[in-house]
């Protein structure tokens, strides 16, 4: 390819696709259910005994904190201008 295809002005400047200004809110939802989330597994795990625990209902607190947790870490991240 030739040197002028590749100029700046011909590059399209990348747009999140939600303002910015989101990002701080979402973090902060995000985090705060991922925590409600793992607080109820905590409870869960401690009122449970080993003989009536279940996989299935430890993995309906799991899944769900650990994606809420995730999105939310990187929303922090992205609020606090740590672009990953």
């Amino acid at each position: 390819m030739s040197e002028a295809q590749w100029t700046s002005a011909s590059f399209v400047t990348f747009a999140p696709p939600m303002p910015t200004s989101l990002f701080t809110t979402l973090a902060i939802v995000l985090l705060s259910i991922g925590f409600v989330l793992a607080s109820l597994l905590l409870t869960y795990e401690v009122t449970a005994t080993k003989f009536n625990r279940k996989l299935s209902t430890e993995l309906i607190y799991v899944i769900p904190a650990s994606v809420f947790l995730g999105f939310g870490t990187i929303f922090l991240f992205l609020s606090n201008g740590i672009y990953v």
